[in-house]
């Protein structure tokens, strides 16, 4: 997948020109011709997708953060001082943050590296689709905390197989479960504070007949010189570089879940050696729950549960020789059992 922020940082600010006719900088991208990268007087970052001449011209899609301009004549000039003129799709990222403009590049990225050479109207059109609706979940209300968010991707990050967690995670966050699998569901719980005590709704600890389903538990702690979001997430760029489909929909759910809370979300620091040796995993048999069925009428039943006395399950060894992708790529613990509290496979 194109490093997009590599060649961004490459390209110096344009020379001044006039306003009615802007000169960009920009690089080819490396096995994808079609596109460059571009920088603007603003040091803003851009993608160009050179498109005939005779190409339509439609009205700009304005969002927040990005605008995407079609059939756009422009003067652009590489870093050799070498300038043509030429019709593009031009993807601008209008936001001055650099987390941002790092988001917008990741994105952009990925887009290029599912796109053919030489891309027919339709996927152009598909592109630039997914690009807006990854920008439109950044204007709406986050859907959840960056504390479970952030236990969920640490979870990917740290697993045997991030390509194999990623593509089990959830869609939106209120799916039944966080990670499925055909035979399998893992639901993650993140607490602060010395104790496992867990929000649970019943029907996550009442998995579908024939699935087996396990909490992993972590604990989770502010630090100041601890790791973000966006640090997992950069990690999982250069994991997942060779399956930028897989970003994409990581990219989904977290643009999704944090919503208009993204930019500050991302970058709250926790502290990621207290999350790694507290990660435990129960069986949801095992997790104090309600037992009788809810009356007639009643839904959407939910409680606490401490966990502190619960026994932990030991779900490598056995359990990946029976062939379930999801169970057996997730990280090993390394907190032991303490006294009194037996371990179940």
């Amino acid at each position: 997948m194109p490093d997009l922020h590599v060649l961004f940082l490459k390209l110096p600010s344009p020379p001044l020109s006039p306003a009615d006719a802007p000169l960009l900088v920009a690089l080819p991208v490396p096995q994808h011709p079609g596109f460059r990268i571009a920088r603007d007087a603003g040091n803003r970052p851009l993608v160009l997708l050179e498109s005939p001449a005779s190409a339509p011209s439609m009205p700009p899609l304005a969002l927040e953060h990005i605008r995407i301009e079609h059939a756009r004549r422009c003067r652009i000039q590489q870093p050799d001082g070498t300038a043509h003129s030429g019709v593009f799709t031009i993807f601008s990222c209008t936001s001055g943050d650099t987390v941002l403009q790092e988001h917008f590049l990741l994105v952009a990225g990925a887009l290029i590296a599912t796109t053919p050479p030489n891309p027919q109207p339709g996927m152009v059109a598909a592109a630039i689709e997914t690009m807006a609706e990854l920008f439109r979940a950044l204007q709406a209300p986050a859907r959840e905390s960056v504390q479970g968010l952030w236990a969920e991707v640490l979870l990917i990050a740290e697993s045997r197989s991030p390509t194999t967690l990623a593509r089990a995670w959830r869609v939106a966050t209120d799916d039944r479960f966080d990670f499925s699998s055909t035979g399998a569901r893992v639901e993650v719980k993140s607490a602060r504070g010395p104790e496992r005590i867990h929000h649970f709704a019943l029907e996550q600890l009442r998995p579908p007949t024939g699935t087996r389903a396990f909490v992993a538990s972590i604990r989770v702690e502010h630090a100041g010189a601890g790791t973000t979001l966006h640090d997992l997430l950069a990690e999982l760029r250069v994991a997942l570089a060779e399956s930028p489909d897989v970003l994409l929909r990581i990219e989904s759910v977290v643009a999704t879940t944090l919503g208009s809370t993204f930019r500050t979300a991302v970058t709250e620091r926790f502290d990621r050696e207290t999350a790694r040796a507290s990660l435990a995993y129960y069986r949801v048999q095992d997790i104090p729950s309600i037992r009788e069925n809810p009356p007639p009428g009643v839904s959407d039943v939910r409680f606490r549960s401490n966990l502190e006395s619960v026994p932990r399950a030991r779900i490598h060894d056995r359990v990946a020789e029976r062939g379930d992708e999801l169970i057996g790529s997730l990280p090993p613990t390394r907190e032991r059992p303490l006294p009194g509290r037996p371990s179940t496979q």
